[in-house]
């Protein structure tokens, strides 16, 4: 599924002036994690939270082997 992404274009400000200020959602203390590893839901993929170094493996893959490989873009190429 393609993602669309919408950038607004910054307002101008003419030379002299200063930019308005920054809009604060709330007058309390910042919310959210400082750090991703402060994050109390991290996303995961099959079971496996995403925290460190992950191997494939541990997501239920495995490397191709060259043979596989080779079928793979045989039949790509085939297709098109």
């Amino acid at each position: 599924m393609p993602i669309s992404l919408t950038v607004a274009e910054p307002e101008p400000v003419a030379l002299g002036t200063s930019p308005p200020a920054p809009v604060r959602l709330d007058a309390g203390e910042p919310r959210g994690a400082a750090s991703y590893t402060d994050l109390s839901n991290k996303p995961s993929i099959e079971g496996v939270t995403l925290v460190g170094d992950r191997a494939l493996a541990e997501f239920g893959e495995r490397p191709l082997s060259n043979i596989e490989i080779k079928e793979l873009v045989d039949r790509v190429f085939k297709e098109e």
